[in-house]
Parts: C-alpha cells; structure tokens; sequence
C-alpha cells in the first residue's frame, strides 16, 4: 500500500480533527508530486467537516485561518509557515456553459462522492494525514500516475470537461509538466469542449497559459528542466495540444491568424504560427526570475504576431522592398528573391512586422491581464527583435543601443535572436547564431571595461552638468546626459568626472 509523509504542522492538525471524529486527508499534488518523485508546491486538503464547524475548531485550538470561498466550503487554514486550502467533501452543480465557478455545491461526507468532482485520476488521490496511507477513489488513479496518463475521472469525460472548461488548459498544462500524455476519451471531449474557454475568466486563462510556457522549469532538475528547447519540449507540446485542440483559436485568436501563413522554405520549415510556437519552445530561460522568463516566453511566443496583418498593409501599400546591403531576415530574403523571380509563393512582403507584433502583442497581453511589467518588457524584445540580423551594424551602433537598452536587456534580447533562428527550423541548435555570438562579445567587453549602461552608471549628474554649463534645470539637461551616455557606451575610458567636465564644455563650444 502507497503512503506519503506530510509536514509536523500538518500532522497536529489532524489530531485536531481526529479528536473532533473527523480524518483530515491529503489531495492532489500533494499525493501526486511525493509519489512521482516532485517537490509538493500545492497544499490542498479536505474533511467532512464543513466551513462553519471548521472555523469553530480552529478557534477552540487557537489556529490561524482565512474563510475563502466559504459558500463553496473552502477555508484557508495557517497552521505554521505554509497556508493549506481545505475544502469540504462535496459534489459541483454547475450551470451551462462551462464558466468554471459550480452554480452552488451540496456538502457531502465521503472521499469517494468527492473524487468523481475533481478533473484528472491523478489528482483524485488521498491519503489520510495521520497515516499517511493513499486512498484511490476512481480505483485508477495509481495505475493512471505509473502508466504517465491525463485521464478524466469519470468514466464518461464530457461529465468533466463540460462544466468546466478550464479543465481543457489544466489537461494540457499537467501533460506538459509531468510529460504524461492524455488517454484519448479524455483528449476528445477537452477538444468537443474547448470553445467552454470563451466564459472562462481572462485571470484563470493567463494563469494557465503561463504555467504551460513555463512548465519545463516548474519542478527545476527532477522535472522536464534537462530537456533541450525545441520539438521535445514539454512548452512546445503543450502549444501544440492547444492547436489541435481549438483552444489556441479562443485564447489567443491573433496567433492563430499564421496557421496558414507560408514562409520561404528554404529559411523557413514551419509556417507562421508554427514558427511562432517553436520560437517560444526555443527561448533560453534557466537562470532568470520567474517574471523575467514569463516575460521572454510570451515575447518568443509573439514575436512574429504581426506577420499576417504586415502583409496585409504592404499589399495594401504596395511597398517597396528596402536595398538592403543583404537581406536582413531569411522571410524578407525570400520575398526579394520572389518578387524578382514573379512568384511570391504565398509569403508577400512583412516589413514592419515587429512594431506590429509588438502593438498586438501589448493588445493581447492587456486583454489577458499580465502585469504591467510583464506586458512591457515582453512588447520591448518584440520590438527589437529585428535589430542588426545583417550584423552589418558598426560596434559603435551595439554599443549605443545596448547602453540605452541595458545590459540584462540586451542580453534578452540576444537570447531572442537565437530562439528565433532556431524556431526557423532550418538551424541546427547546436550551431551558433553569428550575430547573437556578436551581440555577446560585444555585451562582454563593454562590461570588462565598465561601460555604463544607463545614464545612472555615468560619474556625473544633473547638477554636475547644470553647474559645468551653468543651466537651468531643463529638457536640455536629459539631452546631454544621454549624448554622455552613448559617448561613453563607445569609449569608456572616458566616464571619469573630469572627462565628463570636458566633453560637457566642448558640446557648449561647438554650438
């Protein structure tokens, strides 16, 4: 018989319930996580004791809890350092629709009425607090977790999948971060029930949605983490799933403009939409915070957005291909050669298509209430994406727009540039990128020289400034720090107070 250890905090609170006639069990990933070998980063348990009687023994016991949701018989209890959810055995009753909240919830008092409301056998495991033994109500919850399956809890999936559509993500999201795959009842119905997602709050979808663009790092070494970017990614078979399922069509409409988007395919394998989900599979993330990787995933994942509606306009406008020295991007290298040769074979012209797909992408990522930070940091690699792809750019030209972009930036920005030609499809990952290789070397000896990279790294300040050229505080004032600032970017030497002095009384002289 399987069992599982649980925290000293946990295990005298189930005294508690033990004295009051009541067991105290374990649900879902705390169960599911120990038994695979993963850390336990969701701490929900359940009892028949409901909300009220709940409330009473916590107060009896002195502990500290949080009434949340106590119509659906949730209370949060807070026993030590970590927060528990319990929640009361009970059966859903949802309304049409599959808009996730049950229209009301009828208490109940055994394990097993209380399985069949959970979505996945995996996470309708139990075990007992005190004993630590592990109940399986849908007497496949054990096998589905040594076989590595996503399976509905009851028999019948549409009973899960269509009141709660949501459940269509959380199945795509638990694939993706345990790397099981989904019995095929289960994948049918999320598929019937995906178009569910459109009641389904923008909050839960964006939670959702990052948990799978991230779910390669969710368990760090004992999870998906070694894996290499690209087709055996668990972030690109999660967007994959999201495709063939319908569900990308209704959460993120705007990507799904490039299914059907050809590229060159000499430089391209895959098609818009599809080179967008590999870019994403592609980004590098290890080493950075949470915030900052969720950033880099979205932006991989809409960095060419924009492609469909840039051809629209340029038809449109009848645009002119720019004279490029060499073809800045191999898209744009194909629709020259194309247009010269009288066949565009479907690709057209996507000039701009950055700034574009950063504008959309700022749409979409506001419409799906990411964090404002998230929001602009992600648009701003968008945005730069296209920078120097000719590596024709003088080292003066990076070192300027990394001193103005900063370094961490910079280096996001670098990463990018490899997802990007990776997701082509048409480069071995294993081959270096020339001009994210330059953009590095570049990056690394402006910091061996100590080059600033904002105008805050600069030994002077505005009042320094002020007093040397006797002004005024002014607009005037910002200007001249950010010619210091690129002066130094390309001669760092020179970020000495004196110097600064001196560069400040030439640019007056030379007016």
């Amino acid at each position: 018989m399987a069992k599982v250890t649980f925290p000293l905090e946990l295990t005298a609170l189930a005294r508690f319930f033990h004295e009051a006639g009541t067991v105290l069990y374990a649900v879902g990933g705390q169960i599911r996580n120990p038994l695979l070998g993963y850390p336990v980063q969701d701490r929900d348990v359940c009892s028949s004791m409901t909300p009220e009687k709940l409330m009473e023994l916590c107060e009896k016991h002195a502990l500290r809890y949080v009434p949340q949701g106590v119509e659906y018989g949730t209370v949060l209890l807070c026993p030590g350092n970590d927060t528990y959810e319990h929640t009361t055995f009970r059966k859903d009753v949802y309304a049409q629709g599959g808009a996730h909240k049950p229209e009301r919830v009828e208490f109940g008092t055994s394990v097993s009425q209380d399985a069949f409301r959970r979505d996945f056998t995996v996470n309708a495991l139990y075990a007992s607090v005190r004993t630590g033994e592990v109940l399986d109500p849908t007497r496949r919850g054990l096998e589905d977790l040594r076989r590595g399956i996503i399976a509905a809890t009851t028999p019948e999936p549409d009973e899960i999948m269509q009141d709660d559509a949501l459940r269509v993500l959380r199945m795509v999201r638990f694939a993706c971060e345990l790397g099981f795959t989904v019995e095929k009842k289960t994948f049918a119905s999320a598929k019937k029930h995906a178009k569910g997602l459109k009641d389904i709050s923008a909050e839960r979808i964006r939670d959702e949605l990052t948990k799978i663009l991230l779910s390669d790092v969710r368990y760090g070494a004992k999870g998906n983490a070694g894996k290499a970017p690209g087709e055996d990614s668990p972030v690109y078979k999660g967007l994959v799933m999201l495709d063939k399922l319908g569900a990308l069509d209704v959460i993120l409409p705007e990507l799904c403009l490039g299914r059907y988007q050809v590229q060159r395919l000499t430089y391209h394998a895959y098609t818009v939409l599809y080179h967008n989900l590999h870019t994403a599979a592609c980004m590098e993330i290890n080493g950075m915070d949470a915030q900052t990787a969720l950033a880099c995933r979205l932006a991989a994942l809409l960095h060419d957005v924009g492609k469909p509606e840039a051809k629209r306009r340029n038809e449109q406008a009848d645009v002119e291909p720019p004279d490029y020295a060499s073809p800045h991007t191999a898209e744009e290298e194909a629709a020259l050669s194309a247009e010269v040769a009288g066949k565009t074979s479907g690709t057209g012209h996507m000039y701009g298509h950055d700034r574009i797909s950063a504008d959309m992408a700022r749409e979409i990522l506001t419409r799906l209430k990411y964090p404002a930070a998230v929001v602009d940091e992600a648009c701003a690699l968008i945005a730069h994406h296209m920078f120097d792809l000719t590596g024709l750019a003088k080292e003066s030209t990076l070192r300027e727009r990394f001193a103005l972009w900063g370094y961490a930036h910079s280096l996001r920005v670098t990463a990018l540039r490899e997802a990007d030609v990776y997701g082509s499809g048409r480069t071995e990952k294993t081959a270096p990128v020339e001009t994210a290789v330059r953009f590095k070397r570049v990056l690394m000896e402006m910091k061996q020289q100590h080059a600033p990279f904002s105008e805050s790294e600069l030994n002077c300040t505005g009042e320094d400034i002020m007093a040397w050229l006797e002004l005024a505080p002014s607009k005037r004032v910002g200007e001249i720090k950010r010619a210091l600032l690129l002066h130094c970017a390309r001669k760092p030497a020179d970020n000495t107070k004196e110097k600064l002095r001196r560069i400040c009384l030439d640019m007056r002289d030379a007016q």
